[in-house]
């Protein structure tokens, strides 16, 4: 017999993404055939919307997907444990977890994003560090061009001075000519003299 809900279940429900709104049912003791016709009924009251089963030799095994995280653990609490039948077809209810792909798939988006960040905090440490060795020359800079202004200043107010006149020390060569004239007039003075007493001694003679 054809059920109007076969349609709820083509897929394994182990999305990371649906994790958190699907239930793991493990029906075990089964004295009569269960299915997705059957789980259907069990759940929709709970806000199933859909349903993955997988029949085993002696057990049932089936994913369930619900509208909300509140309908999983309300329907987890009322089922787990619980016999479908009267003596039989018992229902064990854990949450499902994340398909092995699912999880590599988030790890590797996780390992990516965590490379990204940490390139994007080396860059902005290397922008950081080119903006304050700029902004270090930009001071000095402008302490040069400011200690050269003050000095213009400086200069602008600041008479000129007046350098004043050489004075020239005569020189050894001057000095020793003066002293060898001064000694040969002596000598023509004294010679002089001599003469004149000369002349007057003869005279007397």
């Amino acid at each position: 017999m054809a059920s109007g809900h076969d349609n709820l279940a083509l897929e394994p429900l182990t999305m990371a993404s649906d994790a958190e709104q699907v239930i793991h049912v493990t029906v075990s003791n089964l004295l009569y055939p269960v299915t997705k016709d059957l789980l259907h009924r069990v759940f929709y009251a709970y806000g199933a919307e859909k349903i993955y089963m997988h029949q085993m030799e002696t057990r049932t095994e089936a994913s369930v997907q619900f509208q909300s995280r509140e309908d999983v653990e309300y329907a987890r609490k009322t089922f787990h444990r619980c016999n479908i039948y009267d003596g039989c077809c018992r229902m064990d209810i854990h949450l499902e977890l994340p398909s092995p792909a699912a999880t590599s798939s988030n790890s590797a988006s996780t390992a990516l994003f965590s490379q990204i960040i940490e390139e994007s905090r080396a860059d902005l440490k290397e922008l950081a560090a080119i903006l304050q060795e700029k902004s270090v020359k930009d001071e000095e800079r402008r302490n040069r061009e400011a200690a050269a202004a003050n000095l213009s200043v400086m200069a602008a107010r600041t008479p000129a001075a007046v350098s004043p006149l050489p004075q020239f020390s005569p020189s050894e060569d001057s000095s020793f000519e003066k002293t060898a004239k001064l000694r040969l007039r002596q000598r023509f003075s004294s010679r002089r003299r001599r003469r004149g007493c000369d002349s007057i001694r003869a005279r007397r003679r």
